[in-house]
């Protein structure tokens, strides 16, 4: 359950969700290795990859475990009248975060992985997520027209 007690959070509370989401994922990423070995999820180095020894894959699943644990904690609920907005955003990132798993072991085809985009757009938008606006630095807010 998304924490009711914040209604404003502020800077610091978003400096303590970064230092949580980075510790989870700082803890929990030896596991995923660990997980990516006995999986076979390795990259294996060729001519033109970046790295030189074989690498385990499957990191994004530390990294989402670190950011849904910092946004549980400090996720307001009802941000903007809306709970449903988190949970759309949240179940998105789970569905791209297991793409991208099934990508790391199974090497998937741009048309899967764009298919798994698609599918997690739509999630979001179901649950009424909308960009109105975008802040571009060291210029001005492209706000989107409203729809009559």
């Amino acid at each position: 359950m998304l924490s009711a007690s914040m209604p404003n959070p502020t800077v610091l509370d978003a400096l303590y969700a970064f230092l949580v989401a980075a510790a989870v994922t700082a803890l929990l990423t030896p596991l995923t290795m660990r997980i990516a070995r006995a999986l076979g999820a390795i990259d294996e180095p060729r001519e033109r990859g970046l790295s030189e020894r074989p690498t385990p894959l499957l990191g994004g699943l530390a990294i989402f475990a670190g950011v849904l644990v910092a946004a549980l904690i400090w996720l307001p609920e009802g941000y903007g009248g809306a709970p449903r907005l988190w949970h759309g955003v949240l179940l998105a990132a789970a569905l791209i975060t297991l793409v991208g798993a099934l990508d790391d072991r199974f090497d998937l085809p741009p048309i899967v992985k764009l298919a798994g985009q698609v599918a997690a757009a739509v999630i979001a938008v179901h649950f009424g997520v909308a960009v109105k606006a975008i802040t571009l630095p060291l210029s001005a807010n492209c706000t989107s027209p409203t729809p009559v």
